[in-house]
C-alpha cells in the first residue's frame, strides 16, 4: 500500500500535515477550549466550528515557510516526533512545555527521563510519532519548477490568510474576548508554543553574550562561635517536589510526618518556590533574589549563598542524589551519588535517598575541625515513578500506584504513593 501512496503536491502535503497536527496533537488544546466554553452561557455554534478551521489555516500558513525541497521531509519528521512527545505529556500529565519545562528537559539526567518510558508512552510514540514520520518519509512530494512552485506557495499562503481573514471578519470580537479570558490557551498550541519556548531557551542559554560574573560577599566573615570550643555543623536537606498540602505539619490529615512529629520542629508556613522545576527553584533558593525578581541569567552570573559561606571560611560539601545542583555548588566540594554505589539502595538507574546517609557518614568520619555545612540534595518526591522513591518496607499508605503510567491508577492510589514519598523523606 505504501508503494502506491498517492503523490502529493507541496501545498497538499502542507494542508494535510497541518490538519493532522490540529486533529491529533492539539486535542489537549480543544479540551481546554471545551472547559472554557462550558462556563459561558451563550455561545455561537458556528464560532465553535471555526476554531479548528482557524488553527488549520494558521498552521498551514506557518508550515508553508518550511516546505522547501531539501528541508521539508527532515523538518516535518523531526517536528512530528517532538510534537508526539509534547502531546503525550499534555494529554496524560497536563504538562505544558513552556520555557521552564524546556529548561528542565534540557537539564534532566537520562535516568530520570527514562522513567517516563512506559507502555502508554511507547504506543503513543509509535502511533502518533513514528508511523506518521515514516509516512512523511515515504510519500512522494511532487515539486514544480522553482518559480512556478514559488507562485503556487504564495497563492496557497494567501488563501490561508484569506480564510483567517474571513473568520476574523465575522468573529474577531469572540476570539478576542475568549482569548483574554483564557490566556493559557496559547500554551497548549502544538507545535508553535513549545518551539517558541525552545528557541528562547537556546537563545538565552547558548547564543546571548554571557553576563559578566559577579562575586558576592568576598568580605564575608564567620562570626559564630560555640562556647564549648567545638566547631558548628549544619546539615541542610534540600527537598524536591514536596507539596505543603501533603505534610502533616500543615494540617494534612494523614501522618506523613510521623517520624518527626514529636520533635518540636519549627515549621515555616509562608514560603513558596520560584518554580516547579529543579532548574528554576534550586538556583533561586540559593541566590540573593526572591521569587518576584528572580532572573536565571543573573543567578548563573553571580555567587550563591553557598559561595558566600565558602568565602567566609566555612567548609561546604554538597552531596547530590538528584539531577545536580544547577550551578549552585560548582565552586565548592560536590559529589553526585554513583547510581551503583550501594546494591541495597541503588538499582543502577536510581538510588533511594537513604544512600546520602552513607556519604554523610563518610563526611562526618573525616570532618575537619572547622565550621561545616553539608548539603544533602534528595530526589524526594520526583514523579511520575513515585513508587521508586521509597523501598517496599516503607509502603505505609496502601494501595499505592506501582507503575509509571500514573493515569492508569486511581486518585487514591496515586495520593497514597505520593504520601509514602513524603513519609520516607
Amino acid at each position: 500500500m505504501l508503494a502506491r501512496f498517492k503523490t502529493l503536491s507541496v501545498n497538499q502535503f502542507t494542508f494535510i500535515i497541518a490538519l493532522y497536527f490540529v486533529c491529533i496533537f492539539n486535542i489537549p488544546l480543544f479540551g481546554i477550549i471545551k472547559k472554557g466554553l462550558e462556563k459561558q452561557t451563550d455561545v455561537d455554534p458556528i464560532f465553535i466550528a471555526t476554531m479548528p478551521l482557524f488553527l488549520t489555516f494558521a498552521l498551514s500558513f506557518v508550515f508553508s515557510l518550511f516546505t522547501t525541497k531539501y528541508l521539508l521531509k527532515p523538518f516535518f519528521i523531526m517536528l512530528t516526533l517532538l510534537s508526539s512527545s509534547v502531546f503525550f505529556a499534555a494529554y496524560e500529565y497536563n504538562v505544558v512545555f513552556d520555557y521552564g519545562m524546556i529548561e528542565n528537559t534540557f537539564q534532566t539526567n537520562p535516568a530520570e527521563a527514562l522513567m517516563y518510558v512506559n507502555f502508554a508512552s511507547i504506543m503513543n510514540m509509535l502511533l502518533t510519532g513514528i508511523l506518521p514520520a515514516y509516512l512523511i518519509y515515504k510519500v512522494d512530494i511532487q515539486y514544480k519548477p522553482f518559480l512556478k512552485e514559488l507562485l503556487h506557495k504564495v497563492l496557497f499562503m494567501l488563501t490561508m490568510l484569506a480564510g483567517l481573514g474571513v473568520i476574523a471578519f465575522f468573529y474577531f470580537q469572540d476570539y478576542a474576548s475568549f482569548g483574554r479570558n483564557h490566556d493559557e490557551l496559547k500554551r497548549y498550541v502544538v507545535p508553535t508554543y513549545f518551539i517558541g519556548a525552545a528557541s528562547k531557551y537556546i537563545n538565552v542559554r547558548y547564543l546571548q553574550t554571557p553576563m559578566q560574573y559577579e562575586q558576592l560577599g568576598l568580605d564575608a566573615k564567620n562570626v559564630s562561635a560555640n562556647p564549648n570550643g567545638k566547631p558548628n555543623l549544619l546539615i541542610l536537606v534540600v527537598g524536591e517536589t514536596a507539596r505543603s498540602m501533603n505534610h502533616q505539619y500543615y494540617g494534612y490529615d494523614k501522618p506523613t510526618n510521623a517520624h518527626t512529629q514529636d520533635q518540636g520542629l519549627t515549621v515555616f508556613k509562608d514560603t513558596s518556590s520560584c518554580g516547579t522545576a529543579t532548574a528554576v527553584s534550586l538556583p533561586c533558593m540559593f541566590s540573593r533574589m526572591g521569587r518576584e525578581d528572580y532572573d536565571a541569567r543573573r543567578a548563573y552570573a553571580q555567587d550563591t549563598a553557598v559561595d558566600v559561606l565558602d568565602h567566609a571560611g566555612i567548609k561546604v560539601q554538597w552531596f547530590d542524589n538528584d539531577s545536580g545542583c544547577k550551578g549552585v555548588c560548582d565552586q565548592v566540594e560536590n559529589i553526585t551519588i554513583n547510581l551503583k554505589s550501594d546494591p541495597k539502595l541503588c538499582s543502577g538507574e536510581y538510588c533511594f535517598d537513604q544512600v546520602l546517609l552513607n556519604k554523610l557518614d563518610e563526611a562526618l568520619a573525616n570532618a575537619e575541625r572547622k565550621d561545616t555545612v553539608i548539603v544533602l540534595h534528595i530526589i524526594g518526591s520526583h514523579g511520575p515513578t513515585y513508587f521508586l522513591r521509597y523501598p517496599p518496607e516503607h509502603r505505609k499508605f496502601t494501595p499505592d500506584c506501582q507503575r509509571s503510567d500514573i493515569q492508569n491508577c486511581s486518585a487514591t492510589e496515586l495520593m497514597n504513593t505520593y504520601d509514602n514519598t513524603i513519609l520516607y523523606t
